[in-house]
């Protein structure tokens, strides 16, 4: 486990602001319900799932107090079973619930089913925040990545990949931009923490060389200009003037920094901020002070961040 020390805590800590776009890969507990789906069963189209109240975005943990590790397992599972009642665990807004389901055989496969559409990973673009040079330590996002849309965060590890950017797919009010891009080449870290605060992990050192910069306490964090490192095209990792509006008293959330984007060259690109640029290091008075979080829906020339004091009281 890659942990940061209480040292990191305080203002002086020394991490490298990254600002690099990246592709998290992580393993789920059980597997994510992607879609519901209907099958022709021996007294007509059918779907247990369905009629059992699974919804998409659930998470399958076990099937008759068998733990599920996987989507072959899974299949392996109802293959042993065969069709008749049976019990699900799932997991559900963070709550774990058993329904009573019925699988049923699936006569065009001859396979036992449930009716679901299921992955055992998910994956997406980033941005990383902070590398540590001292201990190989990256942090990434400001945020937790959720399974499915149910906001749970049962996963289990995962890998960190290079992307290749395709596009950035502009933000406007009423709807959220992009990055989009590729997920590219063999693994070049680890995912090993997943917390509402950001994912952590281990990574090459080649991919983030930079200055570091001392961290800031919390007090010296203060409403005026500072700057967001983002890579939003291919390649450029740019600097873009932001103007911090309001610094929050309260301790461990995502959004304690308020801030409106300035850049012209980032409002022209981007419309503001866009999904992938969570984990976009901001930097002020010369110091390291916290990461883009949220983007707001209204108007995307503004966005929320974490300060990194919360950020890496989370890595610990």
């Amino acid at each position: 486990m890659c942990l940061v020390s209480p040292a990191a805590f305080a203002a002086g800590e020394e991490l490298v602001p990254v600002g690099r776009a990246v592709g998290i890969v992580l393993d789920v507990e059980g597997v994510i319900v992607e879609e519901l789906d209907t099958f022709q069963g021996e007294s007509g189209r059918v779907s247990p799932a369905k009629d059992a109240g699974i919804l998409k975005g659930d998470v399958l943990l076990a099937l008759d107090g068998e733990k599920v590790t996987g989507t072959d397992h899974l299949n392996a599972l109802l293959a042993e079973k065969g069709a008749g009642d049976a019990e699900v665990t799932i997991l559900r807004a963070g709550h774990e619930m058993t329904l009573g389901i019925t699988p049923a055989l699936d006569t065009a496969s001859g396979q036992v089913r449930l009716g679901v559409l299921a992955t055992e990973e998910i994956s997406g673009i980033g941005t990383v925040t902070y590398y540590d040079p001292a201990t190989g330590c990256y942090g990434a996002l400001g945020h937790g990545i959720h399974a499915g849309k149910s906001g749970d965060s049962c996963l289990d590890g995962g890998e960190l990949f290079d992307v290749t950017l395709s596009e950035v797919r502009k933000g406007t009010r009423g709807e959220a931009g992009e990055l989009r891009g590729s997920i590219v080449g063999e693994s070049v870290g680890t995912a090993e923490k997943n917390t509402p605060f950001g994912v952590f992990g281990r990574a090459d050192e080649a991919l983030f060389q930079g200055e570091a910069l001392e961290t800031a306490e919390r007090g010296e964090v203060h409403p005026g200009h500072a700057e967001i490192l983002s890579e939003v095209a291919e390649g450029e990792c740019g600097r873009y003037a932001i103007e911090i509006l309001r610094v929050g008293e309260e301790e461990d959330t995502a959004k304690s920094i308020s801030f409106r984007v300035k850049d012209k060259a980032l409002l022209d690109r981007a419309g503001g901020v866009v999904r992938g640029m969570s984990g976009s290091p901001s930097v002020q008075d010369g110091k390291l002070v916290g990461a883009v979080t949220h983007v707001l829906i209204s108007d995307p020339r503004e966005g929320y961040g974490i300060l990194i004091g919360d950020m890496l009281k989370a890595a610990a």
